[in-house]
């Protein structure tokens, strides 16, 4: 179970960190969204928590979500202009195969590695795996809580421009990020 708090401002998606009961892996991260003009690029960033369990486990009313999450409460009452209905039953989105490659890496200088993932989402029902919903590429490096080498990001911002232009139209610009097409159709963004 995976709980996100994703946003268009940087700010207020690292200042509301928050934990799972029984621990779980936390990131902050980036997507990008390509535009046909790059400099329109849509940007979102997130913070979010992955814990693992059983299936059951998984929250269906935002009640069960704070029993899991007990630190959201205090940023979803902060974030809220209304009362929040803890009773409600989450509305699910499609689900989705996921299959994960991992392993690449790509020296960005000052001991730091950037760390490759490549993501292809499959429709749950489906017979074959030979066409993907979607693909995505997506990097990684450490950062010391939060702070980053001048020289590192002077590089990974580098790469990531270098491989805009290498995979050219193998890009779906102004496509939506995985996150979104996970989401209900009433709660997807443009």
């Amino acid at each position: 179970m995976t709980l996100k708090l994703r946003g268009p401002d940087i700010f207020l998606a690292n200042a509301y960190r928050f934990k799972g009961v029984g621990g779980g892996k936390s990131k902050f991260e980036e997507d990008v969204s390509i535009a046909a003009d790059v400099a329109g690029s849509k940007h979102r960033f997130s913070y979010s928590v992955s814990k693992k369990g059983p299936a059951a486990s998984v929250a269906s009313t935002l009640q069960g979500v704070i029993e899991a999450f007990p630190d959201i409460d205090n940023a979803l009452k902060t974030l809220s202009s209304s009362a929040l209905r803890t009773d409600v039953e989450l509305v699910t989105g499609p689900t989705f195969l996921e299959l994960v490659y991992s392993g690449a890496k790509v020296d960005l200088g000052q001991d730091t590695d950037g760390e490759f993932d490549f993501t292809f989402w499959y429709p749950a029902d489906a017979v074959a795996l030979d066409r993907p919903v979607v693909v995505e590429i997506s990097y990684s490096y450490d950062t010391d809580d939060g702070a980053v080498d001048r020289g590192v990001a002077q590089r990974s911002a580098k790469l990531f421009t270098g491989l805009v232009t290498a995979l050219g139209s193998a890009i779906a610009t102004g496509s939506q990020s995985k996150t979104s097409r996970a989401l209900p159709n009433s709660c997807r963004e443009d």
